[in-house]
């Protein structure tokens, strides 16, 4: 909140300030000038947040386009999110996340999501009736090529 308070203030009194420095100092240094204060203040701002050099403030995260956020989430070091995925809770292992399936209706959308969730079960439950009924590979499919190119 403080935080939004400073931007808000800052953003408000920018134009005055910078117009009084363009006069009195002319436009190129008054922009160096500014320039330093947003480094110094934003450096500090971040030194403080991130609990100095040895806490957050040096984490790093790579997000691609179209990446969006349900609700307030932390997001682990290391963890590279790719384009048009949706982070829907928060990341605790940094790794590489990725998502993204056409739009669709809704009632039709949810039911693809339940099944999703429930593919694991499914695949586990398929395997166990081909070997109780010796019927594995019987069609001539390789059925762990895909989940050893998973891994």
């Amino acid at each position: 909140m403080i935080g939004a308070l400073g931007t808000l203030l800052f953003f408000a009194l920018t134009p005055v300030f910078a117009n009084r420095a363009a006069h009195r100092l002319g436009s190129l240094h008054a922009n160096c000038l500014r320039l330093v204060i947003a480094v110094v203040l934003l450096g500090a701002w971040s030194h403080l947040a991130g609990r100095g050099l040895g806490g957050g403030a040096l984490g790093w995260f790579v997000f691609g386009g179209m990446v969006g956020f349900v609700g307030h989430l932390t997001v682990a070091d290391g963890t590279i999110v790719t384009g048009l995925t949706m982070v829907s809770h928060s990341i605790h292992t940094g790794g590489v996340y990725s998502s993204g399936l056409p739009a669709e209706d809704g009632v039709k959308w949810r039911r693809t999501v339940a099944h999703l969730k429930r593919l694991d079960k499914l695949v586990s439950r398929v395997k166990a009736l081909e070997g109780a009924t010796g019927l594995a590979g019987a069609a001539g499919e390789d059925t762990d090529h895909a989940e050893k190119e998973a891994e």
